[in-house]
């Protein structure tokens, strides 16, 4: 292959490759924030006032609910969010660091998936739970 079309080839295979991960990154919301959301995910209700924590809820077009389910799992805790509910439930409460919530709700509606994000509105104090170890009464 001469050195032109090496390059262009390669200039297309780049470009190809970030348009791609660029497509696959999760959508960031003003209205919670601290969550990321699933790619793909259409906005369907914003709930924001001063008697309520930040919610979101969205529809994931032709989607399984365990494929979202495991995206959440994994991105949580890559933003340094842990599971204080277990993770195999269509709803997983999670806390950060310094002790704020979220909530994540995944559910199949047919060939589409029902998705539901939380988090405790900003200006509320966290509070930090301390874990006991189970051998411990």
């Amino acid at each position: 292959m001469p050195l032109a079309r090496s390059r262009h080839w390669i200039a297309g295979a780049t470009l190809v490759a970030v348009l791609a991960a660029c497509q696959r990154q999760p959508a960031v919301s003003v209205n919670v924030p601290g969550i990321p959301i699933y790619p793909g995910a259409q906005l369907e209700q914003v709930l924001n006032d001063e008697d309520r924590d930040p919610t979101e809820f969205y529809v994931v077009a032709r989607t399984a609910a365990s494929t979202v389910h495991d995206w959440y799992v994994r991105e949580m805790r890559a933003r340094q969010w842990l599971p204080t509910t277990d993770e195999v439930q269509e709803v997983i409460l999670y806390t950060d660091p310094q002790g704020c919530w979220a909530a994540v709700s995944v559910v199949q509606d047919g060939a589409d998936v029902n998705l539901q994000v939380s988090q405790q509105r900003p200006g509320t104090p966290c509070t930090v739970v301390p874990t006991l170890d189970p051998g411990d009464d």
